[in-house]
């Protein structure tokens, strides 16, 4: 099974060539290893048949005679030998070893004629006419190019490894990059700021492929997007128009009518129209923000001023509702549109007002949370059914309970709207009595750092 992330494949990555060069390791010791035994074989091997040769000429004594002219010749090098008779009596040869086993042996061990121990190859052959003749080799070559075979390996070993996790990690980071790249532009085009691409190095690879095709995408998007928010605003104000015309006919007939019984049914005619200007009005607006066009208005502002501006000039209507208002804020800048963000402010406190009873307590407050500013709106009333939180900002969305009350269900989802266009969010935040809902807002930078920023951009 393939793994499904990057640390997963970084993971099977250098397992694999962990494994590949522990292979590799393993038959580059064992063959040099049976290479370097055979080869020793051989040299005893012939040195044996020469030997066995002679005894089948001269019997045993010519046997021991060679032996010790072999031992009594410089160039004898590492060979050893032992002659015994055929009642294991020692007849010729200096090597000091137990009498190994018939035929090859290749772990023997012998003295020395320095006096350390060590480990020879050896082979036993039985000699014409009766006795043995054992001719042996030292190992010590053998051992020395086992042990640099392994410490080459067990270096290879290490190299390889640090340089495969090494490449891998480095490949996961490069990808990982891109991916980040592309999850921050996704997250902003899902918070509906369409105009974003997915970037391109200019590369021409895999990712250039992938992000040109999402692009495409997001163009097609983007256009019929557009060409339904012009036909939608388009039709309203084609309603609109024949709307007021008719609301002008009927105050023109309410004003003739006079004190007569059918002015009252004129006048209540007259205010079904008014609610649906109003929610023309409303739907229009949440177009224009939605389009985030209002972004080419926005300014550097004081949030916590405009929360103490709003809050005040609500205070009568809060205190005329029964209900009672208090401000916890800071200095905080964003960039905005001061209208837009005191249109939304306005529309929490009387979202409030009007589902909350008497009695109940608002706060409004501001804070700074990993640099994003938090406008929230809180209270002490009935709250929201934690089923029914994640809804409240949808369109034309109203509660059971506030179904008597005047309203399109449009209040909230304009919120919603305004902290988009703003690069925010709003959310419902669980509470254990009332509700809170919060706006987060990106800080603005100070104005030194802004005006860094754009000299490095140009």
């Amino acid at each position: 099974m393939m793994p499904r992330t990057l640390r997963g494949l970084i993971a099977l990555t250098g397992l694999a060539i962990g494994v590949l060069t522990i292979a590799l390791g393993s038959a580059t010791y064992y063959f040099a290893n049976t290479s370097l035994v055979d080869e020793l074989n051989t040299r005893i091997a012939v040195e044996s048949r020469a030997l066995v040769a002679i005894g089948g000429q001269g019997g045993i004594a010519a046997v021991a005679a060679a032996v010790r002219a072999r031992e009594a010749a410089p160039s004898v090098g590492n060979l050893g030998y032992i002659v015994i008779d055929d009642h294991g009596r020692h007849v010729a040869g200096a090597l000091r070893a137990a009498i190994p086993p018939a035929g090859y042996w290749d772990c023997m061990d012998y003295v020395r004629s320095d006096g350390r121990r060590s480990v020879a190859q050896s082979l036993n052959s039985p000699l014409p006419g009766g006795g043995r003749l054992i001719v042996a080799v030292d190992r010590t070559i053998v051992n020395e190019a086992d042990g640099t075979v392994v410490i080459l390996f067990g270096t290879a070993f290490g190299m390889i490894l640090l340089f495969g996790f090494g490449g891998a990690w480095l490949v996961g980071r490069i990808v990982r990059g891109r991916l980040d790249r592309m999850a921050t532009t996704a997250e902003a085009i899902m918070a509906g700021d369409l105009s974003r691409r997915m970037p391109l190095t200019g590369e021409h690879g895999e990712f250039d492929q992938l992000s040109t095709v999402i692009n495409r995408m997001l163009d097609r998007i983007e256009v019929l997007l557009e060409n339904l928010r012009r036909i939608s605003t388009g039709v309203a104000h084609d309603i609109r128009s024949p709307l007021n015309r008719a609301r002008g006919r009927l105050e023109a007939l309410e004003a003739s009518l006079g004190d007569r019984p059918q002015g009252n049914e004129v006048s209540a005619s007259i205010g079904d129209l008014d609610d649906v200007l109003d929610l023309l009005r409303a739907l229009l607006g949440i177009s224009e923000i939605e389009g985030f066009a209002v972004r080419k208005r926005f300014v550097r502002l004081d949030l916590g001023a405009l929360v103490e501006d709003v809050a005040d000039g609500y205070r009568p209507v809060v205190e005329g509702a029964g209900l009672t208002i208090a401000t916890d804020v800071a200095s905080l800048a964003v960039a905005g549109d001061p209208a837009l963000l005191r249109r939304a402010l306005a529309n929490l406190i009387d979202n409030t007002i009007l589902y909350t009873p008497p009695g109940t307590h608002i706060v409004v407050s501001t804070t700074l949370r990993a640099g994003d500013v938090v406008l929230t709106v809180s209270d002490d009333g009935p709250g929201v059914p934690d089923y029914e939180r994640e809804n409240i900002f949808s369109r034309f969305v109203r509660l059971d309970s506030s179904r008597s009350t005047p309203g399109h269900g449009l209040g909230l989802n304009l919120v919603a709207a305004v902290a988009s266009a703003h690069r925010g969010s709003a959310r419902a935040l669980p509470t254990e009595r009332g509700l809170a809902i919060e706006l987060l807002l990106p800080a603005a930078p100070e104005p030194a750092a802004e005006a860094a920023a754009a000299s490095s951009v140009g």
